[in-house]
């Protein structure tokens, strides 16, 4: 029975990484074509925890992505200008130019492949470092070198 239900517990969160680093991946690229976030969730449902952006970047731009942990791990998402997702009231600031629609079509592009990027990364550093640790034993009496 515990067996059943931490098994459930790996699953899900194995597919809460898998799912998290996904969205960053759409995050940090649409951070880099400015593009505006509004929230960035790990799950979905009713907030847990909430980060609200204080303080200024580094190019002085004010922060502006709040970053939630929600009930159900099932999931995530980046609310990005343009897709639907955020509040009306809220991108009345946001200009134009900062939208999903408002970059050149290949930087969109590149946004929406940068999460199956970093899950392809992903899976490629797991797999390197299940090949490293991963012991060997080589049996070297079987073998015979006859040199004539």
């Amino acid at each position: 029975m515990w067996d059943v239900i931490l098994n459930i517990i790996y699953f899900l969160l194995s597919l809460t990484v898998l799912v998290s680093i996904h969205e960053l991946g759409h995050l940090s690229m649409a951070k880099l074509f400015d593009v505006y976030c509004e929230e960035y969730s790990i799950g979905f449902g009713p907030k847990i925890i909430s980060i609200a952006p204080k303080g200024f970047t580094r190019k002085g731009k004010p922060r502006e992505t709040t970053f939630s942990i929600r009930a159900i791990p099932l999931g995530g998402y980046v609310a990005m200008a343009g897709e639907g997702m955020e509040d009306e009231e809220s991108l009345k600031q946001v200009p134009p130019h900062r939208f999903l629609q408002g970059v050149a079509k290949w930087k969109r592009a590149i946004i929406m492949v940068a999460g199956v990027t970093l899950n392809f990364v992903l899976g490629f550093l797991l797999l390197f470092v299940s090949v490293l640790t991963t012991p060997t034993h080589i049996d070297n009496t079987s073998t015979s070198v006859n040199f004539y």
